[in-house]
């Protein structure tokens, strides 16, 4: 499973808002210990206007904090490293759950999705 957390580079608050949303998925995923985990990456949109107002140093601490892949700029109107991105999501996507796979299978099994829909609506 994964989250693209996309944010407007020519709007500060709209980058502060996706705060709460990266909160609650990550208390959520807390609270569910066995489920796999989620590939998270921020994107920033509008790269084609130059214009950046989110300082970086604040993109890498949430990076750091709710553990990302390194956050993206594309632009929607070029169409713009957008594929790039979501290649990259993708395959982690892929490798996280390979290794929860195999980590499943050396705790004695795998649960079943109904597991996860339980644990995740307790």
């Amino acid at each position: 499973m994964g989250f693209l957390f996309v944010y407007d580079t020519t709007d500060y608050s709209s980058f502060k808002d996706l705060q709460s949303y990266i909160q609650v998925i990550d208390e959520a995923e807390k609270k569910s210990k066995d489920i796999i985990p989620s590939v998270k990456m921020l994107i920033g949109n509008k790269s084609d206007l130059g214009i950046d107002l989110v300082p970086e140093d604040e993109v890498l601490k949430i990076q750091k904090d709710y553990n990302m892949l390194p956050s993206q700029k594309v632009s929607a109107l070029e169409n713009s490293n957008i594929n790039d991105s979501i290649v990259l999501m993708a395959r982690d996507i892929y490798n996280e759950k390979e290794l929860w796979k195999m980590e499943s299978k050396e705790k004695g099994g795998m649960i079943g999705i109904n597991d996860i829909k339980q644990d995740v609506l307790k």
